[in-house]
């Protein structure tokens, strides 16, 4: 008699973190990220973790570093401390308490190598790995020869040049006319590549790297969520520097000529 087979795998901590955040979590995300809070919809910018379909949500929102961080460590992870910084929406002291009792779930359950069962790639791990690779193929002497960094330190808006309050990087972006360090921060930091580069996954059969011109766009008009911002003209020579950076970039990604990733986070 052959012996009997062995018991599935215990994952009812996994099953409680996704329940949890079914039953606790998702409604508020969806009324809080949603609508003109920028993060569900089409689009690149912000990162469009509010997902279409409710039973989607989880997944969607759990591959996205830049949502719940790399371990689900409450303290760190953007879906807590984004908005403890003020950013665009509020969460009540018990939406608060929802969520990161839910992030605590999710590390219990992973430090238990216990998971839902699901082996699908998800958008955001499809985003950081377009990013990486990104990184790699960004070449420093395309970008000095260009002269994108000059150029989006001289960008002038209604208030002076880019440089006047981004030469060290404020609000996570970067123009400087020191052209090396510009470059350093843009292929080591995701961060900093977003407000400039971004992963399109318009159509998941073919995603890629694109300018972020929908940012951009936003920010040089004044629309929200950056309505304070100085204006300025977004067919400026600096974007068009910047996209002819981007098309020798591309190069690179379809010629196979792109050196190693260089993020380190």
């Amino acid at each position: 008699m052959p012996p009997p087979p062995p018991p599935p795998p215990d994952n009812s901590q996994a099953i409680l973190a996704k329940q949890m955040f079914e039953m606790n979590v998702s409604s508020t995300l969806m009324t809080k990220c949603s609508g003109g809070a920028c993060h569900n919809g089409t689009g690149t910018s912000p990162v469009k973790f509010v997902a279409a379909s409710a039973m989607d949500m989880y997944a969607t929102v759990t591959s996205y570093s830049t949502v719940v961080g790399p371990m689900f460590d409450k303290n760190v992870a953007p879906v807590l401390t984004q908005i403890a910084a003020g950013h665009f929406a509020t969460y009540t002291p018990d939406e608060i308490q929802k969520i990161g009792a839910w992030l605590d779930q999710e590390v219990l359950a992973r430090s238990m190598g216990q998971t839902t069962g699901s082996t699908t790639t998800g958008p955001g791990q499809i985003a950081a790995q377009l990013v990486t690779e990104w990184s790699g193929c960004m070449n420093l002497q395309d970008w000095n020869q260009t002269g994108v960094a000059t150029a989006m330190a001289g960008l002038q808006s209604t208030e002076g040049p880019c440089i006047r309050c981004h030469v060290n990087g404020y609000e996570n972006f970067w123009a400087t006319d020191q052209s090396e360090r510009m470059f350093n921060q843009l292929t080591t930091a995701s961060e900093y590549m977003g407000p400039y580069f971004v992963a399109d996954l318009s159509n998941m059969a073919a995603p890629k790297m694109i300018v972020n011109m929908e940012l951009l766009t936003k920010v040089a008009n004044a629309t929200t969520p950056f309505i304070e911002h100085p204006r300025f003209d977004i067919n400026d020579q600096a974007i068009q520097k910047l996209q002819q950076f981007y098309t020798q970039t591309m190069a690179h990604k379809t010629g196979n000529t792109c050196a190693a990733p260089r993020l380190v986070n």
